[in-house]
């Protein structure tokens, strides 16, 4: 669910797994955190569903997906579950 109104993304398209997986992997480090997997989506999928994304660097690539329905929590509920339908996850091995 959207915090602050926004979801934090990166841009992936043209780089290989491996150079995702680092991204991941450095993010999870600064927050002390384990990386476990990641969900892959267009983001064709993301502004089909009303949202739209927005470059936020630093750091390179980072973006967050903005415009979710204000004070609606039932409705950024639907819109979440939608779009995690669509997207594919992939467990890090």
């Amino acid at each position: 669910m959207p915090k602050e109104g926004q979801v934090s993304v990166f841009r992936v398209d043209r780089l290989t797994a491996v150079q995702i997986w680092r991204i991941g992997d450095e993010i999870a480090e600064e927050r002390n955190r384990t990386l476990y997997a990641r969900g892959d989506i267009q983001a064709r999928e993301v502004t089909r569903n009303g949202l739209d994304i927005l470059s936020e660097e630093p750091p390179p690539r980072h973006a967050n997906i903005v415009g979710w329905p204000e004070n609606d929590k039932p409705r950024q509920k639907l819109i979440a579950l939608q779009i995690a339908a669509l997207a594919t996850l992939v467990l890090k091995e």
